[in-house]
């Protein structure tokens, strides 16, 4: 009989290690006593704590991590999350809810003493990504960090445009831990860090060669990200392909096709949600009727320590002439709505003698 080739899930079902006991789940072991204290702590009515026991776990996780400062009817609030979590699906968008799933991840991958690369992939994914990864059943598994790394990887290959750009620069390089230390560095906090982690994403999965990278390395950003976005389908020699379009790209125009500027609109998202800046901001609807040359040149500048990084984000779009005092002079037109999606967990420390702020005289940069 021929033997039947295991599904990718249940890579890690086998080999040495004692097995996790069959329907334990880690993640609502972790967060029960976290749920018991914010009933507790919040004094939350029965028709309250009925909408909350009704959501599945990641919705659960959703509900109790946002803010809950200054919030005066908490069970009206538990109820509009809850179902605003089932509707729409888990969001995990405010600073507070990146907080805590970043402790979930650390407590998660203590528990299952994960290795580097299983680490690595799972801290690299949006926190509603992380939620859903640690959300399934390790029940049975004897190589949790082979099951985790497969499901990160299974997320990464069905995911969207959002997910590459946020998650899979920093795959690969998890995917380097083979060879090398990884060495993930810090979060990207401008439009230019996140190209560079795309490239070192994008010459790790198709093996480019010494002779393309150098032949990139002389292009300017946009032109790199016109390289990197034309797609590799049905490519049969990938660094002859990328070393082609490095020569034939420099110097010209950059003519960036709709994969590039669909890239870069979502790391515009990423860098105004990352950085504090909602969609009700003047700057964030303004960034949107940029074109995506000069949205790109908007974002490779770092927000990093600026007091009032809406207002001086806007100051940026004015001096490029999409903006005036009385208003905008571009019909703005709206960013990629990832309202299913988690933004960027923030990686931005504020310096606490830096001061940039737009005033009525003029624009200040941090």
């Amino acid at each position: 009989m021929v033997g039947v080739m295991p599904k990718e899930e249940d890579w890690g079902m086998e080999g040495g290690g004692d097995q996790i006991p069959a329907g334990d789940n880690l993640l609502q072991a972790l967060i029960i006593d976290d749920l018991r204290d914010f009933i507790a702590n919040h004094n939350l009515d029965d028709s309250a704590r009925t909408k909350l026991e009704s959501c599945t776990l990641e919705q659960q996780v959703d509900v109790i991590s946002q803010d809950s400062g200054n919030v005066r009817n908490m069970n009206a609030v538990v109820i509009s999350r809850a179902n605003k979590s089932q509707k729409q699906g888990p969001q995990f968008t405010g600073a507070k809810s990146h907080e805590y799933v970043t402790g979930l991840v650390d407590r998660f991958i203590d528990t299952l003493q994960l290795d580097e690369k299983a680490s690595a992939g799972l801290r690299a994914l949006p926190p509603k990504y992380q939620v859903s990864v640690m959300a399934r059943d390790m029940g049975g598994v004897t190589n949790p960090s082979g099951v985790v790394d497969s499901r990160v990887r299974k997320l990464l290959r069905e995911g969207d445009g959002y997910l590459q750009a946020s998650a899979g620069a920093h795959l690969g390089s998890a995917n380097m831990a083979k060879t090398q230390s990884a060495n993930l560095g810090p979060m990207p906090t401008d439009a230019t860090q996140f190209l560079e982690q795309a490239y070192q994403a994008f010459i790790t999965e198709y093996n480019i060669d010494q002779r393309a990278q150098d032949l990139v390395a002389m292009l300017m950003p946009l032109e790199k990200l016109e390289v990197i976005s034309d797609g590799m389908d049905n490519v049969w020699n990938p660094s002859g392909t990328v070393a082609s379009r490095a020569i034939k790209v420099k110097g010209r125009p950059v003519n960036l096709g709709k994969r590039a500027e669909q890239w870069v609109s979502e790391v515009a998202v990423l860098f105004c949600q990352s950085n504090g800046i909602d969609e009700t901001a003047d700057a964030w609807a303004l960034l949107g009727s940029l074109p995506a040359d000069k949205k790109f040149e908007v974002c490779s500048q770092s927000l990093a320590g600026a007091r009032n990084p809406g207002s001086v984000l806007y100051c940026r779009i004015q001096k490029l002439g999409y903006a005036g005092p009385q208003g905008m002079l571009a019909a703005p037109r709206a960013l990629p709505g990832f309202t299913r999606t988690p933004v960027l967990a923030a990686a931005l420390s504020a310096s606490a003698g830096g001061a940039a702020a737009c005033t009525s005289g003029g624009c200040g940069d941090s």
